[in-house]
């Protein structure tokens, strides 16, 4: 089954009432967004430690030089920059709402 076909199937196997576990139905999506993430991330470290394990078992790399391993200014450059999209991304609907909500008139005002 390829990645996407579970991620499908996942999506399929899910539908109906969502639970909740939370007085507030906000709360409950946004610990389903967390724990969603949470896994994605889990799913990637393992994937990461695969590689590194095959690549230092086959002595392409050395995993005293991973660890001590210091990014100069344009690695560190382009890491905040992804670092600074993500984020944007993550917290794009917040950020959409508080636009929103800045743009709205407010009574009285």
């Amino acid at each position: 089954m390829s990645p996407l076909e579970a991620v499908i199937r996942s999506a399929e196997q899910t539908a109906g009432p969502r639970p909740h576990f939370l007085t507030d139905p906000d709360s409950d999506r946004l610990l389903a967004m967390v724990l969603a993430l949470a896994g994605q991330l889990t799913t990637v470290y393992e994937r990461l430690d695969t590689v590194t394990e095959v690549l230092a078992r086959h002595g392409l790399l050395d995993l005293a030089e991973l660890d001590d391993f210091e990014p100069g200014p344009e690695t560190s450059r382009r890491r905040m920059e992804w670092d600074e999209a993500f984020v944007r991304r993550l917290l794009r609907v917040l950020t959409y709402e508080l636009e929103s909500a800045k743009a709205e008139p407010r009574p009285g005002v």
